[in-house]
């Protein structure tokens, strides 16, 4: 037996009536269900139930949006790192929806979703740049082994706002780079700048924790610098974080070229 849902056998007799409006798709497919139980429900009981699972499996076909699958699969193989979360999703609702049934496997996979966001607002990317030299630009380390890093500077861009749930990673990540130098026998750090133009806002709580953060780098000679600060999170830096910067630092559009 084929378990059958009358929301999902609905779809499927409206998208074969060509239906495109919600009142066609409500009403319109009601009324012929109803007067399809009505007057024809003593030729429907003669029919062999194989049969019946074979009309309902060709009416929602077309539910199934394999297409959708493989254009996952080609994103994910340009970014293979970015875009898994996505194909995880779409695996989840597959088959939550083919055990548990259409409303329920949208459920789950709705809330996987919601989980998968709110770990990637706490735990945003942090990407380590490097300078190439063929065209000036700071990129990005991992993805081009022809870039080089400047000795003691450490440069970086963090993909997403500054709050009080990620600014304690941030703190993390960095001291985590402090004690890579360190281990691999490089000199203490002494100049880090933050490539801001992915940061659209910061919160007080995260504003806090960065004045303690850049106060301490200050005691013990570090330069911190921001660049490409745009929107809230730059006007809110040079008004509350100015004192512990380089003045040159807090002049419009400072690049990480710049620094």
């Amino acid at each position: 037996a084929v378990p059958t849902q009358i929301g999902l056998s609905r779809m499927g007799i409206a998208y074969g009536m060509g239906v495109k409006s919600q009142l066609g798709a409500n009403v319109l497919v009601a009324a012929v269900v109803a007067l399809g139980v009505l007057c024809l429900s003593p030729a429907f009981a003669a029919v062999p139930r194989p049969v019946l699972n074979a009309i309902i499996v060709s009416g929602a076909a077309h539910l199934t949006e394999f297409e959708q699958a493989r254009y996952l699969w080609r994103v994910v193989q340009a970014d293979s790192v970015r875009y898994r979360t996505d194909v995880g999703v779409w695996w989840v609702g597959l088959v939550s929806t083919l055990c548990l049934g259409a409303f329920e496997g949208i459920l789950v996979a709705v809330g996987v979703s919601l989980v998968l966001i709110v770990y990637q607002v706490v735990n945003p990317p942090i990407t380590e740049l490097a300078y190439k030299a063929c065209n000036g630009k700071w990129v990005c380390r991992l993805g081009h082994p022809e870039a080089r890093v400047r000795k003691n500077i450490l440069v970086f861009r963090i993909e997403g706002p500054i709050f009080y749930a990620n600014v304690e990673r941030l703190q993390e990540w960095l001291e985590e780079q402090e004690v890579h130098n360190h281990l691999v026998g490089e000199n203490p750090l002494y100049g880090i700048v933050l490539n801001a133009a992915a940061v659209p806002f910061v919160d007080t709580s995260a504003l806090q924790a960065l004045q303690a953060m850049l106060e301490g780098y200050h005691k013990r000679g570090v330069i911190f610098v921001f660049a490409n600060t745009v929107s809230q999170a730059g006007r809110v830096f040079q008004r509350e974080l100015g004192h512990l910067l380089p003045p040159e630092s807090l002049a419009a559009f400072f690049s990480v070229e710049d620094s």
